[in-house]
């Protein structure tokens, strides 16, 4: 990673000092986007990894005890997540609202919409955190994948590091309920 900075940033410098020599700056623009683009490394599936705990947790089915958003959010590093937010991120009704920065409403999704959780994610950017991701089992955004956010999660050390001791995995259920009357017609359990 610290190579990877020293390199973007002797890339940064030098086109600098070569745009003032009377060549185009356009073509070391251009190798500094691609340089960016090649280090910009994708999230990393842990989901069976034994050093979170999560394998166990996937494939839970999951229904909404409240509305939740499907949102896009700009994350850090410039990537638009889809991702499931409960009332007090995107309604100015709920008593304890806090808008989410640079965050956009898609739609709104009511009581008993299904989701499952899929995997967990692992940010191997400068953030380093995990996510977990759900798809959408009903409504007319079903087979939707989403990020899940944390608030819609109980507290672990993974998600809600200095919250919780616990290495278990689980929903909160101030606003999901885990399905068991499984099978649900449409749904794979």
């Amino acid at each position: 990673m610290k190579n990877a900075v020293f390199k973007f940033l002797l890339m940064a410098v030098a086109s600098l000092f070569l745009s003032g020599c009377g060549k185009s700056s356009n073509k070391y623009t251009k190798e500094l986007e691609e340089f960016k683009k090649i280090n910009e490394s994708p999230d990393m599936d842990v989901t069976t990894s034994p050093n979170y705990n999560f394998s166990s947790f996937s494939r839970t089915l999951c229904k909404t005890k409240v509305k939740v958003a499907i949102t896009e959010v700009t994350r850090y590093n410039g990537e638009h997540a889809i991702t499931l937010f409960p009332p007090d991120s995107f309604d100015p009704a709920d008593p304890n609202y806090r808008p989410v920065r640079n965050m956009q409403v898609i739609t709104v999704l009511p009581v008993g919409t299904l989701l499952r959780i899929d995997r967990l994610m692992k940010d191997t950017g400068e953030w380093g955190g995990v996510r977990v991701t759900a798809t959408l089992e009903s409504g007319e955004n079903a087979k939707k994948n989403v990020y899940v956010d944390r608030e819609l999660l109980a507290k672990n050390l993974f998600i809600w590091n200095g919250w919780s001791d616990s290495r278990n995995w689980d929903i909160d259920p101030d606003f999901l309920e885990v399905v068991t009357d499984a099978p649900i017609k449409g749904v794979n359990p």
